[in-house]
């Protein structure tokens, strides 16, 4: 998973989390954000979940931020 920060007229921004499943796993964007809503306080909570195929990594396998960032444009 990845959390990035949306721009938001109101709050500035907003949290939007991607999130890789693992294989044959089943869950619903929905279904995480009341998970976490239950888990996280009301200021850290992401507001929106998109599932994602891969999650893009650097040549060192790290999450690439830059790339989950341009996926909220995509």
């Amino acid at each position: 998973a990845a959390v990035v920060g949306k721009p938001d007229p109101k709050y500035g921004e907003e949290v939007v989390a991607f999130v890789q499943l693992r294989p044959g796993a089943a869950v619903t964007p929905d279904d995480l954000v009341e998970f976490a809503k239950a888990h996280i306080s009301a200021a850290k909570y992401p507001r929106e979940v998109r599932i994602v195929e891969a999650m893009p990594l650097t040549s060192v396998l790290e999450t690439d931020r830059k790339a989950v960032r341009a996926l909220l444009n995509g």
